[in-house]
């Protein structure tokens, strides 16, 4: 007799769900994804469930403070496109642009809390100081501090606010504690100005004539660079290993992620190794940008295509073309302002570093021995005790944190109803040992800073097979060809994991149909060479079975 779900689920769920009654639930973020969290919870019927957020509106790093760190920069936009950007059930509107904004993000977010009433269970201006399970391990203690003004004890300190709960879920971001690089050798010997990126907004007038040298290879790094040298006399970025970049864009108003389609997963383009990467890598990405695609000795990556974080601010790649940004491998020694570089014996005199070398992984609220990055079961649940768990942990290579993040709720919230099974202990522990490895050999280069780094179409499709939304791409074919056809060959969009569900799968379809198969002649025609390619394919291998066929039985 087959054992139920909640025979085979973890231990720890499986005590959560004999209780019999609603398990509390504390989500700690108002950004992006604590609020898909917040959906998914309310919508699945875990509604006693309260969300705090420390700052006065909900939006996390889409709020746009300009006397505050943190946050966006005042020019900001999404490096992945529209497709990649909206909730599964709540697209973004047809008049933003491929790219938005962060004040339309964030109007978006505000849209989508409205549309499905959540402010109900959002606690602004509340900072969680502190998490631990309580001593009999039952509940998790979650101590919370008002950071608005007037709530002190009458001495000037804050009050202190005890919360219990039987489920933590933490949405607040990876981009919240900045990396100190500034105290690493050899940045400690330098005397001039320094900064991290949490901190820029936008070019100031102080920087007006001055050497400015922008340390990192992502695309936070690119963008600061490629603002502040239309105000600086001198802009260096220096990326220490090197990086791969990709264009937003592949011409005809086209964004590039577009193209990586399920029909180019069934044939191997968006995966590590297949020979399509490597046809797409010389043909396309080098072909058109150059090599490692930028051109430019410097910035040459470390590792092969598809195996890195791929920068897709590749803007600055036309500044260092324009002369307004200085192309430098890493810094190799400092000596008060002088700052020598990697390969390079002339030294440059610096006014200002700007740092956008990330941040640390840990969450301060947490015990300092939890990071979600190595300790987390897919990114997702903490394997010793799995009423922990977060949400928008995941970095993709190419793609959108959101996106996978409302794919990690929906998963999470079907284990805590029950629906679906968390293996035990021991069995995510062997799975998780067995993903660093698979890490290390997949992404050599960023293993060590980026151990979150995925592979977008591969992790949402794995996270959706947990759940059972994961597109039956073979019963579909026979189903309904027409309709397979466009799963297929849209672009990948948070809408194809409603298909498998039978209320949502024809909102699903249209949604796919009208806002993510844009009337582009490029893409339909890149849709058409692939179609080609399978029959040509197809007739290819039908006929190698015929002559078989002949030479076996007729000759």
């Amino acid at each position: 007799m087959e054992m139920s779900v909640k025979e085979r689920t973890h231990p720890a769920i499986a005590k959560l769900l004999a209780k019999g009654t609603k398990p509390r639930v504390c989500i700690v973020g108002g950004g992006w994804n604590g609020l898909y969290a917040l959906k998914w919870f309310v919508e699945e019927g875990l509604d006693d469930v309260v969300l705090f957020e420390q700052t006065n509106s909900i939006g996390g790093v889409w709020v746009y403070t300009p006397d505050k760190p943190g946050g966006c920069f005042k020019g900001t936009r999404t490096t992945a496109s529209k497709s990649y950007l909206h909730a599964s059930d709540f697209p973004m509107p047809e008049s933003y642009g491929h790219f938005p904004n962060h004040v339309e993000v964030l109007n978006f977010l505000k849209d989508y809390a409205n549309h499905f009433n959540l402010h109900p269970y959002i606690k602004l201006q509340q900072t969680v100081h502190k998490a631990r399970k309580t001593e009999d391990g039952a509940q998790w203690k979650v101590v919370t501090v008002p950071t608005k003004e007037g709530h002190n004890d009458g001495e000037g300190n804050a009050k202190k606010e005890e919360h219990y709960f039987d489920i933590l879920v933490c949405c607040s971001g990876q981009h919240q504690v900045p990396r100190s690089t500034h105290k690493d050798h050899p940045f400690n010997q330098f005397t001039g100005e320094m900064m991290h990126s949490h901190a820029y907004k936008k070019p100031t007038k102080a920087m007006k004539g001055k050497t400015v040298l922008v340390v990192g290879g992502g695309e936070s790094a690119s963008d600061v660079a490629a603002e502040v040298c239309e105000k600086a006399g001198r802009t260096i970025l220096a990326i220490r290993s090197g990086t791969w970049f990709q264009d937003r864009t592949v011409g005809a108003n086209q964004p590039a992620d577009m193209v990586f389609t399920k029909h180019q997963r069934l044939l191997g383009f968006s995966d590590f190794q297949s020979w399509l990467v490597w046809i797409g890598r010389y043909t396309m990405i080098e072909m058109m940008w150059g090599k490692g695609g930028s051109g430019l000795k410097e910035w040459q990556p470390s590792c092969a295509y598809f195996h890195g974080f791929l920068n897709k601010s590749r803007d600055i790649v036309d500044k260092a073309a324009l002369g307004k940004v200085v192309a430098r491998r890493g810094v190799e020694r400092i000596e008060g302002k002088r700052v020598w570089f990697t390969n390079e014996s002339k030294p440059e005199d610096v006014d200002l570093i700007i740092f956008a070398t990330g941040y640390l992984s840990n969450l301060p609220f947490l015990a300092p021995e939890l990071d979600f990055t190595t300790q987390a079961y897919k990114l997702v649940f903490d394997p010793q005790d799995p009423t922990l768990c977060y949400v928008g942990t995941a970095r993709p290579m190419i793609g959108s944190i959101p996106a996978l993040g409302e794919l990690q709720a929906r998963w999470a919230v079907k284990v805590y109803t029950g629906q679906v099974a968390l293996p035990s202990t021991d069995a995510m522990l062997t799975q998780l040992a067995a993903d660093k490895i698979r890490h290390k050999r997949v992404f050599p280069a960023d293993d060590h800073h980026l151990p979150q780094l995925v592979n977008h179409w591969e992790y949402s499709d794995e996270i959706a097979s947990y759940f059972g939304a994961k597109p039956d791409l073979v019963r579909w074919f026979f189903r309904n060809p027409f309709k397979w056809w466009t799963i297929i060959s849209a672009p990948w969009s948070a809408h194809i994991y409603r298909v498998e569900e039978p209320k949502a799968r024809d909102e699903a379809i249209a949604n796919i149909n009208r806002t993510w198969l844009p009337d582009h002649y490029s893409f339909n025609f890149f849709n058409k060479a692939m179609l080609a390619f399978d029959l040509w394919l197809v007739l290819n291998v039908v006929g190698v079975f015929c002559l078989l066929y002949v030479y076996l039985f007729l000759m």
